[in-house]
Formats: C-alpha cells, sequence, structure tokens
C-alpha cells in the first residue's frame, strides 16, 4: 500500500492564535511520545482512505517532511477551513510525527523521484511515496538525527498503524470536535 502526502502551505494555516496554539499542541504532543487526533483537508482527492500512512509535506519556503500519521477516519467532504465557499475531502491523522519547520527532513528533486513522487506537490493525497519501507527508514534516520521521541522513562512506545487506527476509533469521542487542517 501507498503512503500519501499531505501538504501544508505555511502561508495558508495557522493564522489565528487559537490556530497557531493548535499546531503547537500537536508539536508539543508528539514530541512528548503521545498521538495528535486531527483532521486534515485533502482538497477534492479522495484516495487516502481509513488505515493509509501518510506524510505531511511543508510547501515553500520551508519544502520538507514535517509530519507522519495514520488516517483513523474518512470523513467525507466538508468546507475548507480559510476558505468555507469550497468543498474539499477531509480525513481524521493520528499524527505520531508533527515537526516545527526548523526541524523539516529536506528533500530534493532528486531524492522525490527516487522515491516515485514527481513534484511539483500541489495537492495533499494527489502524490504518493512508492517505496513505502524505504521512505519510512529516511523519516525515521531523520528523526533520531534531530533527536524527536528520544526514549525517556515517561515516553510510551507506540503501537504498529493498525492497533493504533483501531484503537483511535474506539477512543475517539466526537469526530466533530477534531479541527480542520489543510
Amino acid at each position: 500500500m501507498p503512503a500519501y502526502l499531505l501538504t501544508w502551505n505555511p502561508k495558508g494555516w495557522p493564522r489565528t492564535p487559537a490556530e497557531i496554539a493548535d499546531r503547537n499542541e500537536m508539536i508539543t504532543e508528539t514530541a512528548a511520545g503521545r498521538d495528535a487526533e486531527h483532521r486534515w483537508n485533502t482538497g477534492r482527492i479522495k484516495q487516502v482512505k481509513e488505515g493509509s500512512r501518510v506524510f505531511l509535506v511543508a510547501m515553500a519556503p520551508i519544502n520538507g517532511v514535517i509530519g507522519s500519521g495514520i488516517v483513523i477516519r474518512e470523513l467525507g467532504e466538508g468546507r475548507r477551513h480559510d476558505n468555507p465557499t469550497k468543498r474539499v475531502n477531509l480525513v481524521l491523522v493520528l499524527w505520531d510525527a508533527y515537526l516545527d519547520a526548523p526541524q523539516a527532513m529536506p528533500m530534493t528533486i532528486d531524492e522525490w523521484k527516487s522515491f516515485g513522487v514527481t513534484p511539483p506537490l500541489r495537492q495533499s493525497g494527489q502524490r504518493y511515496v512508492t517505496d513505502v519501507a524505504r521512505f519510512e527508514r529516511r523519516w525515521n534516520k531523520h528523526l533520531q538525527r534531530i533527536g524527536f521521541g528520544a526514549p525517556t522513562p515517561a515516553a510510551p512506545s507506540r503501537p504498529e498503524p493498525k492497533p493504533r487506527v483501531q484503537k483511535a476509533r474506539k477512543a475517539s469521542p466526537q469526530v466533530a470536535s477534531a479541527r480542520t487542517r489543510s
């Protein structure tokens, strides 16, 4: 199964103090070894399904990978957070890593191509990684290099993705309470 690439435009989100606080919470939670559950906008793309592995790519000026997670629920069509007149497809993601922009894993065009991805990445879910195992290894090496999720006595280990999806589906109180991201 391929891993889908979601995109984040730092020029468009976060804009408000509440959105900044939400983003900072995702960074803090995942750095502490806890998953952060939030919606994400996949534009008009509907191929990102429950159980899909996703990576978050920050667009210019950052140009790098800043997050990873598992889609725990397809939410269907909804309003775009920055333009309520636009309809987009939404998914609920259980983020296991969400980095601050300076910690992004940089990727050159040639590196993207080596993973079966043809830039430019303009829309979430439109592109995917074909060699997921090799991409995961690169991502994990990057996380180790920056000291993300360094083992501490208080940090719990994360179970495999499938049980995490099932657990999150059972524990998720109200999908409506999750915040929209794009």
